[in-house]
């Protein structure tokens, strides 16, 4: 009786390690499982992130570009005006150079009118 109770006994103790193991295996896989998902979420984490990091750059690509446009159409009105400037100063000079040749015949006119009186 006693050597079957023993036989009984290993018997149990067998399966209890056979299911200690089985819970191992499962805990195992499921841990594996568990890391599989975490890497994938990093994974997604860090293609996130550099989509981010790209669109910031185009963002700034797109700023950089606006500002130098800005910058010549600025440089543009400011040549603009310097060249009316210097039209404007032409016109002048020129009306001035009129003004004085009408002042000369003026007074050439006025001394022959002089020379023809005497």
């Amino acid at each position: 009786v006693r050597i079957r109770v023993r036989i009984r006994v290993r018997i149990r103790i067998r399966i209890r390690i056979r299911v200690r193991i089985r819970v191992r295996i499962r805990v195992r896989i499921r841990v594996r499982i568990r890391a599989r998902v975490r890497i994938r979420v990093r994974i997604r984490v860090r293609i996130r992130i550099r989509i981010r990091i790209r669109v910031r750059i185009r963002v700034r690509i797109r700023v950089r570009i606006r500002i130098r446009i800005r910058v010549r159409i600025r440089v543009r009105i400011r040549v603009r005006i310097r060249v009316r400037i210097r039209i404007r100063i032409r016109i002048r000079v020129r009306v001035r150079i009129r003004v004085r040749i009408r002042i000369r015949i003026r007074i050439r006119v006025r001394i022959r009118v002089r020379i023809r009186v005497r």
